[in-house]
């Protein structure tokens, strides 16, 4: 019994809580909707100064020219930095070339000297000493090349010989 009679309280409290936020809620929005239509009646604020609402619209055309003319010349930078940079690069390919044109004359300068001059003790070959064995090579192919002729004219006069009828 004390459980259904504190499960009781317990949802009377709640409906109780429910109802008291409902009216809080139509209570709140009520207020809002009379406050807006108070500020309605009373119209813009700038609207019921006309001296303000003028000045206000002036400085408001003043800072849009303001903030025209600043990105006007953020502009007018962004493009001089480009063309000083192209600029320089120009100068630099054309300095690279100078350079590279100077660096070519002067080997080609220097070439042409070195084959206009005559020739120093230590750029000419040395000349090659005979060797002992080549020249004991030299005679002995000289000897074997007198050998092979010889027996090639003795063969031919043996056939001859024998051709003839000799032994």
């Amino acid at each position: 019994r004390e459980e259904t009679s504190a499960a009781a309280q317990a949802l009377q409290r709640e409906r109780c809580a429910m109802v008291a936020e409902d009216t809080t809620g139509k209570s709140f929005r009520r207020t809002v909707a009379a406050e807006c239509e108070r500020r309605a009646a009373a119209g813009a604020p700038l609207e019921r100064d006309q001296a303000v609402f003028v000045d206000v619209k002036a400085v408001l055309r003043m800072r849009r020219s303001e903030l025209l003319h600043q990105d006007a010349l953020e502009e007018q930078k962004a493009k001089a930095e480009q063309k000083l940079l192209r600029e320089q690069e120009m100068q630099k390919e054309c300095e690279y070339r100078e350079w590279r044109q100077h660096v070519r004359a002067e080997r080609c300068l220097q070439q042409v000297q070195k084959d206009l001059a005559p020739p120093r003790a230590a750029d000419i070959p040395e000349p090659r000493r005979p060797d002992p064995q080549d020249a004991y090579r030299e005679r002995e192919l000289e000897q074997r090349l007198v050998l092979e002729a010889s027996v090639r004219s003795a063969a031919e006069k043996a056939s001859l010989l024998k051709a003839r009828g000799g032994s």
